[in-house]
């Protein structure tokens, strides 16, 4: 089953990785641009679980 990553970098861009495995992080897209919004952020809040069709 594809799982997806998403991750927060230290300039303020928002990536999601999706297809993750041993083989590492595939599939990239980037949901926001470098910016100042997330830039000092320090929670953020996440979820997971099984998607049902």
């Amino acid at each position: 089953m594809p799982t997806a990553t998403i991750v927060r970098w230290v300039d303020g861009e928002v990536t999601k990785y999706t297809n993750v495995d041993g083989t590492g992080l595939h599939t990239e897209t980037q949901l926001l641009a470098t910016n100042n919004l997330w830039a000092n952020g320090t929670v953020l809040i996440t979820g997971g679980g099984r998607l049902r069709r």
